[in-house]
């Protein structure tokens, strides 16, 4: 079920073993696939059965993005300044100063 106010919907689960996509796909109606920059810390790996993008430190550089101009992101907005952004992510660890101290 796609919700009512959706406008992209990108799943970080699709590429083959072994392999590394050049986009996230979106799955909202209209796609506006993110294309991915990797770096030496961003790869795609294999977690928990699932395939996801993978940092290997949290200042790492490696993205997904697109730019708006006139997209259905862009129309959707219309003219607003703020919106919600829902993002699912499994961490194993944190190391460095923003990681909190043991218990």
């Amino acid at each position: 079920m796609v919700d009512r106010g959706l406008i992209v919907r990108y799943f970080v689960d699709e590429a083959a073993s072994g392999q590394g996509p050049s986009q996230l796909l979106d799955a909202a109606p209209s796609p506006l696939n993110l294309g991915i920059t990797y770096s030496t810390a961003l790869s795609f790996a294999e977690v928990a059965s699932n395939r996801a993008l993978n940092w290997t430190s949290g200042d790492a550089a490696g993205d997904a993005r697109v730019s708006l101009g006139s997209t259905k992101i862009n129309s959707a907005l219309q003219g607003s300044t703020s919106g919600t952004i829902e993002v699912v992510v499994n961490v194993t660890a944190l190391t460095g100063p923003w990681a909190a101290p043991p218990l």
